[in-house]
């Protein structure tokens, strides 16, 4: 495990560079995605099992609800990734323009996907909410694998 590279913000608190900040968004791209997809798939091949549903319409909608977890949470971690590289100042708009581009973009593919025909919906709900609860858990484990402890002496600091 490499320690991320720290600066001094004037005060004695150490801040994090733009480096271990790329390093962080890197790591949570990667196990998040990992782990998603590995929970994701065991989810789709017992509900496939459960549901009787091991033909190519239950398979496909199994891997469907994988897939759009995936670029969803990686088009999210990308978004955010270029939203907080740039002013301080634009952060809070820049997240939220971040969350209703892809809420708009998921009731594009909700509505969509309910025109579908041969789609088992249940084998594409079950693989995509276990691939999202995978996709958080490794994400959260990259995140505290990552972090860096913050803090100032007592009396340190501005008051």
């Amino acid at each position: 495990m490499t320690v991320p590279s720290v600066t001094d913000d004037g005060h004695g608190a150490p801040r994090h560079t733009r480096a271990s900040f790329e390093e962080t968004a890197s790591a949570l791209l990667r196990v998040g995605s990992a782990t998603g997809l590995v929970v994701g798939v065991l989810a789709a091949v017992v509900s496939l099992w459960r549901l009787d549903a091991f033909t190519a319409a239950g398979i496909g909608s199994a891997a469907a609800g994988i897939g759009c977890v995936v670029v969803l949470f990686a088009a999210g971690v990308l978004g955010i990734t270029r939203v907080l590289r740039g002013p301080a100042v634009l952060s809070l708009v820049g997240a939220l323009a971040v969350f209703f581009v892809l809420t708009g973009l998921m009731l594009v593919l909700a509505v969509s996907l309910s025109k579908i025909e041969g789609l088992v919906t249940s084998a594409f709900a079950v693989a995509a909410v276990a691939t999202v609860v995978g996709w958080q858990a490794g994400a959260a484990r990259a995140f505290q694998r990552r972090r860096e402890l913050r803090y100032a002496e007592p009396g340190e600091g501005s008051a």
